[in-house]
């Protein structure tokens, strides 16, 4: 009897609410990115075909809400640029052929799909990083299909063929100004969070085959003392012009890099991390992360360290420990693979507690702000429960996205004065006014704690809802998942877009909760 009485009491100090079950990890933490990709390269996620139906496309889009917004996610990775095409109407790409099936058809009645994705995104309370692939051109060397405006048709000096793909050649001004015009067109015309690019730059090494710049280099790269450098070079150059460019149009759009998972190995550079990666950010792809983390380049890192606990290369900790003391203050979210989980050929990925063990390691690093999981299709499949394991668990309660990079030190938006809480049949009806006019709302957060429970909105757990302003009616919330005969104290808070939060509300005690929904989770 004493030992679950100590449980109960441990649950309440570390404020786990008359909510939360025995067993649990620790509540989850107030703010977090809780990711997910969505890729659109060879149909991976969405759409599950290529299509021109707008209300398949609508569909399918609405179903990967429901089933993220179940799971407790706040943010989508959404590819919308796989292969110098596009998933929205550009002056500078074709249509993707991955979404309507022929490269430069668009969608039923020239429909625009990329505003239907964000809005219904944001409507739900998930963030849009809009995710491209800069120079990969085209997934494969079958150009029959391209259409006459893509940039292999158009500007065929830029394009290089290695391997089995053909990429922009990343050596060229000319490119670099017209990813840049790419970038801009987006951050102009949409209203996305972020600008996300992933791992490949230049592409990974294939045994045998040298990427065919040597002529590039001859002709540019004189002050250079290797090729090496030199590469390094075209890379951080596009990188600090497109965050440059990003900012001088919409300084809230934030820029993230998700790279591979190693900067460099420690037995090539001291200040590398303790592996022994095949290839290497640094090395092999040119790209610089830990430079562009320390100049300030990007907003946010994540990098993909898809390998398990006590791997000999790559250990899941041992890198994560190396990204967390080289991120320089800029958001670092870890990018998780659950693709592996179950089929991979290492035993480690054939057990349960595998990513779930992973979760655990990343929340005991103050400087990891979340994760991104790769990718939607996999993660859906619950494999091994583990979908599961973040909607009844690590996820079990909203939590809010980090503050935006650079957000402006202005004034706080006013908190809402909470008039009162109505007894219905169907919950408690909160109602709230405002003391001045709060210029600037992005969302209202709801908490709620159990009469007895001293309020406290730093408190993990105490989350209920995230209200997205514009969704808001009549100034009225309905909370309909409390415990029957449960009194509740209530606060309310306002965020800004870039997610300062205000001062918290007074507090409002209700009468007993009418009954227990149907649909509680």
């Amino acid at each position: 009897m004493m030992k679950y009485l100590a449980l109960f009491l441990g649950a309440l100090t570390a404020f786990l609410t008359a909510d939360s079950l025995l067993g649990q990890t620790p509540p989850p933490p107030k703010r977090e990115f809780r990711g997910v990709w969505v890729a659109s390269v060879a149909n991976i996620d969405y759409p599950k075909k290529p299509t021109s139906d707008t209300s398949i496309l609508k569909q399918e889009w609405l179903s990967l809400l429901d089933t993220f917004e179940v799971q407790g996610l706040n943010a989508i990775v959404m590819q919308i640029r796989p292969s110098a095409d596009a998933f929205y109407s550009s002056g500078l790409a074709p249509w993707s052929l991955y979404l309507t099936g022929k490269q430069g058809l668009a969608p039923q009645g020239n429909w625009d799909l990329l505003p239907f994705l964000i809005e219904t995104a944001h409507a739900r309370n998930f963030e849009f990083h809009a995710w491209l692939n800069p120079y990969r051109a085209t997934n494969d060397l079958d150009t029959t299909r391209l259409a006459p405006s893509h940039v292999f048709n158009t500007r065929r000096d830029w394009i290089l063929r290695y391997g089995p793909k053909y990429y922009l050649n990343p050596a060229l001004p000319e490119v670099w100004d017209h990813l840049i015009q790419v970038v801009n067109e987006i951050v102009a015309r949409y209203d996305v969070d972020a600008i996300h690019m992933d791992d490949y730059f230049y592409p990974y090494k294939i045994a045998g085959e040298v990427f065919p710049d040597s002529a590039d280099y001859a002709r540019l790269g004189g002050e250079f003392a290797s090729v090496d450098d030199w590469r390094r070079h075209n890379v951080d150059t596009l990188i600090w012009m497109i965050q440059q460019n990003i900012k001088s149009i919409k300084p809230w759009v934030e820029f993230g890099i998700s790279p591979f998972g190693v900067w460099r190995n420690q037995h090539v550079d001291p200040s590398g991390s303790p592996t022994r990666s095949g290839q290497t950010n640094y090395d092999d792809l040119y790209a610089d992360i830990r430079k562009w983390l320390k100049e300030g380049w990007i907003d946010y890192v994540v990098p993909q360290i898809y390998f398990h606990i006590g791997f000999d290369l790559v250990d899941y900790e041992k890198t994560l420990q190396w990204w967390h003391s080289n991120s320089y203050g800029k958001k670092l979210y870890i990018g998780m693979a659950p693709y592996r989980i179950g089929t991979d050929r290492a035993a480690q990925w054939k057990e349960p507690d595998q990513m779930p063990r992973q979760m655990r390691i990343n929340r005991r690093y103050p400087g990891v702000h979340g994760q991104v999981f790769f990718n939607a299709r996999q993660l859906n499949r619950n494999p091994l429960g583990f979908a599961d394991s973040l909607r009844y668990d690590f996820f079990r309660s909203p939590a809010l996205l980090p503050e935006r990079t650079g957000a402006a030190n202005g004034d706080l938006l006013p908190a809402p004065l909470l008039a009162k809480v109505k007894r219905t049949r169907l919950g408690n009806q909160l109602e709230w006014k405002w003391p001045r006019n709060p210029s600037g709302l992005g969302h209202i957060v709801v908490y709620r704690f159990p009469v007895g429970i001293e309020p406290n909105t730093s408190m993990p757990g105490a989350i209920i809802q995230i209200l997205p302003a514009d969704q808001i009616k009549g100034n009225a919330f309905l909370d309909t998942k409390g415990w029957k005969g449960q009194k509740y104290q209530y606060i309310l808070s306002s965020l800004d877009r870039n997610y300062r939060e205000s001062l918290p509300s007074n507090v409002v005690e209700s009468k007993r909760f009418p009954k227990i929904n149907p649909s509680r989770n």
